[in-house]
């Protein structure tokens, strides 16, 4: 899922994570890059993590997300409030 470019590399402990080798990233084609995010006052972790929005909100005002890290192989899939600057992704029909 992420681009082959753009991570931040220094310091990654897992072999798989997607800041250690970045050739091997982006078998999906979706090419997520590492923008950070907004906190509400400023722009954080970009290199390090790209976080996307989803169209799934509760009832509570959470909305879900994922996200990835520079550090790590995995795909996070959380919920948050949705007054942080995330990523979102567009898809043309």
């Amino acid at each position: 899922m992420a681009s082959t470019e753009g991570w931040y590399t220094e310091a990654v402990m897992d072999d798989c994570a997607v800041g250690n080798n970045q050739s091997a990233n982006n078998a999906t084609g979706f090419s997520a890059v590492p923008a950070g995010d907004c906190n509400g006052s400023s722009f954080e972790y970009a290199g390090t993590f790209a976080t996307f929005w989803s169209s799934t909100q509760d009832y509570t005002g959470y909305v879900r997300y994922c996200s990835l890290n520079s550090n790590t192989p995995n795909v996070v899939i959380n919920k948050e409030f949705g007054y942080f600057g995330f990523s979102v992704r567009c898809l043309r029909d």
